[in-house]
């Protein structure tokens, strides 16, 4: 007996989460399966260790996932996402590694070629 824990992008179309359901119990035979955004994962994740923070207390918070090339700020009320309020940013780790190169290069040494370094950083 298998199970199989998905994340799912934000306002990912019901069409597409259907499409995984199925893919998910006929095709690859998984017996459970969840699929869930990142950002509940956290909630939940956080709610479990640090049970005495506000956010685990209230269910009320803003959590803010990165990745990337884009970064999601997505409230909580209650412990459910507000997706009315949810907001996407078009800036994501990529830029930021580039902007930190750019920063090295002009007042140290020139880093432009050397990503996986400042990835490191």
């Amino acid at each position: 007996e298998t199970s199989l824990l998905v994340s799912e992008p934000l306002f990912s179309p019901n069409e597409l989460k259907d499409n995984l359901d199925e893919f998910v119990f006929e095709e690859m035979g998984f017996q459970r399966f969840c699929s869930l955004p990142p950002p509940l994962m956290a909630y939940a994740d956080h709610k479990c260790w640090d049970p005495d923070s506000v956010l685990s207390r209230t269910g009320c918070g803003v959590i803010v996932d990165s990745g990337f090339s884009f970064t999601h700020v997505v409230p909580f009320y209650e412990g459910k996402i507000v997706y009315k309020a949810c907001r996407r940013i078009d800036l994501g780790g990529k830029a930021l590694t580039n902007l930190l190169k750019e920063t090295v290069s002009y007042r140290q040494w020139n880093m432009m070629d050397e990503t996986l370094m400042m990835d490191a950083i």
